[in-house]
């Protein structure tokens, strides 16, 4: 196993562990409505503090913030399955396939929630006729 960095162990009766409780994915459209790589994302962290295994107090942690350009090159391992003896089986992830599925993500939301919120479009009703 890797160390992991996220978790400061003080002794053996007591650890602190950083989590993202918070993550925003800032988008920054091009002016002119082409395909954008600009934007950034943003790590909104707590420092989880363990006494004896169970949680007791929390703290805030650093903010983390990387413009897309800084991560978009790099590849992260993302867990998605299991082997028959438990261990993870991790799928090396681009930054780029990520950021794309969530932009796609939100186009196709945004719209289903834009289309909830128009009124329905009654068909005209007929209209009596009028005898001369």
């Amino acid at each position: 196993m890797t160390e992991n960095l996220r978790i400061k162990v003080i002794d053996q009766n007591h650890y602190d562990e950083l989590i993202a409780h918070r993550t925003e994915l800032i988008l920054i459209p091009t002016p002119d409505g082409s395909p954008s790589t600009n934007g950034r994302v943003v790590f909104h962290t707590v420092w989880n503090h363990y006494r004896y295994g169970k949680k007791f107090a929390e703290s805030i942690g650093p903010r983390i913030e990387h413009d897309f350009d800084t991560v978009m090159g790099r590849t992260f391992d993302v867990i998605v399955d299991h082997d028959d003896l438990g261990n993870p089986i991790p799928f090396h992830m681009p930054t780029m396939l990520m950021i794309g599925g969530i932009k796609a993500a939100f186009d196709v939301l945004a719209c289903e929630y834009l289309e909830a919120l128009e009124p329905p479009v009654l068909p005209p009703q007929p209209q009596p006729e009028t005898q001369e």
